[in-house]
């Protein structure tokens, strides 16, 4: 799904849209992981009394009794012009097991702001005490931002952000 205009990650506003498609990537980089510490609540750090740092700064935990929303920025590695910009896979590991598809979003937003595009709707892999969730290979505007975000369900956890980029998305 592409945003366009004014289009803010804090609020999203859905000013016009078309489908972002999948794609297939034939050389994918190495994956990148990022901490689930390095994710953030989307509005003022001041405000952020409920989300907890595991004890190892690994993690990340909504110590709330209400959904919290997240956002886990993703540096770019290879974005230069060129590589068919894309990712070749994102994958997000959580705590628990009441998450749903619709909880978590992945965004690309243009290297001007001016556009945004919205992964269609991750995979979600349940397994006894943690969840995935899974975006496939999606071509984007070479020089895009990236950033995941979530609402977290109560005293859920997010552990790591996981993103491979494609040279080569078809």
């Amino acid at each position: 799904m592409r945003l366009s205009g004014a289009a803010s990650l804090v609020g999203v506003l859905l000013l016009s849209s078309v489908d972002v498609q999948a794609s297939t990537c034939q050389f994918p980089d190495r994956p990148i992981v990022y901490t689930g510490s390095a994710c953030k609540r989307p509005d003022v750090q001041a405000n952020d009394n409920v989300f907890d740092i595991d004890a190892y700064g690994t993690a990340i935990h909504n110590t709330s009794t209400a959904n919290r929303d997240l956002i886990c920025p993703v540096l770019r590695t290879d974005a230069a012009a060129g590589n068919i910009g894309g990712i070749g896979q994102v994958v997000l590991n959580v705590g628990g097991t009441n998450w749903s598809t619709t909880r978590c979003h992945f965004y690309a937003t243009t290297y001007d702001g001016a556009t945004t595009y919205s992964a269609p709707t991750p995979t979600l892999n349940t397994f006894t005490t943690t969840s995935e969730f899974i975006w496939a290979p999606y071509r984007f505007p070479d020089y895009a931002n990236y950033v995941v975000r979530c609402s977290v369900p109560p005293g859920q956890w997010v552990y790591k952000v996981e993103v491979s980029e494609c040279t080569n998305v078809q």
